[in-house]
């Protein structure tokens, strides 16, 4: 990928330079177990009605040891689910052709473990059905055992989420019944809460370097009853997302059953997150769930979030909805307040400017940016550690500096061409002038062309559908306690749906801190 970079020297002199990308983090998720499993539907089994039947499982676990956490502290479990040997289990579908549906059934080792509550949606996102075709399945469960050992630790505290993702085998004549795969299945202890006006609690998901250490739940006007709160972590949903959101990759994204690594779900098992409670809610219940922000040593992949919320019991029908209360870099979280628990998602999206026109996608920021305002703290990498004598009010607005030169503040910046879903619309301009960027960085009554550093960027792409150029960096003088800059351009291209030639113009405020003078 090409870089570029804009430099404003002590002088406000344009200078060119190029800044490096750092790997994103990687994931250390608490994981139970890995494995493989078969799926045979019964000869019940029709969907093409939108019924359904039963079905039977083998699962066998990988012989490998993971250490759960267990709080408080830094207490661990280990477990080796393969010493239990093969699981067999039973269950029904309910489904519709080309869709997919619910599933519910029982596992159990013989004589040791049984698991018990197993449910979740198998998805089908492939018009008819072949050989290798993929199928969702997630869900969550919870265990007993007549053992003494870690495993009752386990069954007595966790609740516990299975990712499978099969594919159709070879058909017994005309109809599928046989589907391989792998999975994975995750541990959360199971979080007690009691009855209350104001109801705080947090459950401890991965260790604290994975990739959601943790999920915060509050009953606003408390609960009437108290009980349990549960969480599983989804790699997949049934559920409409609009084409703004991007899901950030996290969890694990492939299995090794000894043999190496094989792909597993792209964009990781942890993408989305199912709250359930036995408390008893208040009539109008207010709850704040609260998500952590993706991890990212990059500064050029900060984007804005939202936190979405599954709505609609009907699988055709249900909606995620962004339900997006307030979000703070500083804490690294993401909060939505809503009226019910169900499944929630945190995803992240372009600044499309007004995003309001079917054109707002010919040009945005697609990282790098906290929005129409941002906020870079001179020095400060880690948004987490905002300083506490500096303004409050600008820390929801902060992205780390992309350098730790004493006396400035540093942008890394991806920009989005020909994005899509910030035009409103399913599909892309059909043509976008690649060579008429034009872009000004001001402070105060000066002005400096950014175009000499980006319109190469821009004109060199292949294919200016879905693109992304950069990371640009834009390093800016902090010579007071806040120096305001604004950047602003523009690009043109055919406006999606017409032949008409329009113009995105967007126009943004980044702030540079300098803590030196507080």
């Amino acid at each position: 990928m090409r870089t570029a970079a804009i430099s404003l020297a002590s002088s406000l002199a344009l200078l060119g330079a190029a800044l490096q990308c750092v790997a994103p983090h990687p994931a250390l998720a608490a994981e139970a177990g890995q494995g493989s499993f078969t799926v045979t539907l019964g000869p019940d089994f029709h969907c093409m009605g939108g019924d359904g039947g039963s079905f039977s499982t083998e699962m066998v676990f990988d012989d490998k040891t993971f250490n759960v956490p267990m709080p408080p502290g830094n207490n661990s479990i280990s477990i080796n689910f393969s010493v239990l040997g093969t699981f067999t289990s039973s269950g029904a579908i309910n489904c519709l052709f080309d869709e997919g549906g619910t599933f519910s059934e029982s596992a159990s080792a013989p004589g040791e473990l049984l698991w018990t509550q197993i449910a979740g949606d198998y998805i089908d996102r492939k018009p008819g059905i072949g050989v290798g075709d993929p199928f969702p399945f997630v869900g969550r469960s919870e265990c007993t055992t007549t053992r003494e050992d870690d495993f009752k630790t386990l069954c007595d505290n966790f609740v516990f989420s299975f990712n499978g993702l099969a594919k159709a085998a070879a058909p017994d004549g005309q109809f599928f019944r046989y589907y391989t795969g792998d999975f994975t299945m995750r541990a959360v202890p199971k979080v007690s809460v009691q009855q209350g006006a104001l109801v705080q609690a947090q459950a401890v998901v991965d260790v604290p370097d994975g990739d959601i250490p943790h999920v915060d739940v509050g009953f606003q006007n408390g609960l009437t009853a108290g009980g349990e709160l549960q969480i599983t972590t989804l790699a997949d949903s049934h559920g409409a997302v609009a084409a703004d959101f991007d899901f950030p990759v996290r969890g694990t994204t492939t299995i090794d059953h000894g043999a190496g690594p094989l792909p597993f779900f792209a964009g990781g098992d942890e993408r989305f997150v199912e709250i359930t409670t036995s408390a008893q809610l208040p009539t109008s219940p207010k709850i704040e769930v609260c998500l952590p922000l993706p991890r990212s040593t990059d500064p050029s992949g900060v984007r804005p979030v939202r936190v979405l919320h599954g709505e609609g019991n009907d699988l055709s029908s249900r909606v995620f909805v962004d339900r997006t209360f307030r979000f703070d870099p500083t804490s690294g979280k993401a909060c939505a307040q809503v009226s019910s628990l169900s499944k929630f998602a945190l995803v992240t999206v372009d600044v499309c400017g007004g995003g309001q026109r079917q054109s707002d996608g010919l040009l945005t920021i697609a990282g790098g940016l906290m929005g129409k305002k941002t906020v870079v703290v001179d020095g400060l990498t880690d948004c987490t550690q905002y300083p506490a004598n500096l303004p409050s009010g600008l820390r929801r607005y902060c992205v780390p500096d992309a350098d730790t030169t004493p006396g400035q503040c540093t942008l890394s910046l991806m920009l989005g061409v020909n994005r899509a879903a910030c035009n409103r619309t399913q599909t892309p301009s059909p043509s976008v002038s690649v060579n008429s960027y034009g872009g000004s960085l001001t402070q105060g009554a000066s002005s400096w062309d950014l175009g000499a550093v980006v319109v190469p960027l821009i004109a060199g792409l292949s294919n200016p559908v879905e693109a992304t150029v950069g990371p640009v960096g834009v390093v800016l003088p902090a010579p007071t306690k806040i120096t305001t800059y604004k950047i602003k351009h523009q690009l043109s291209g055919i406006r999606p749906g017409t032949t008409n030639t329009e113009t995105d113009k967007d126009a943004l405020k980044v702030q540079c801190v300098d803590p030196t003078q507080y």
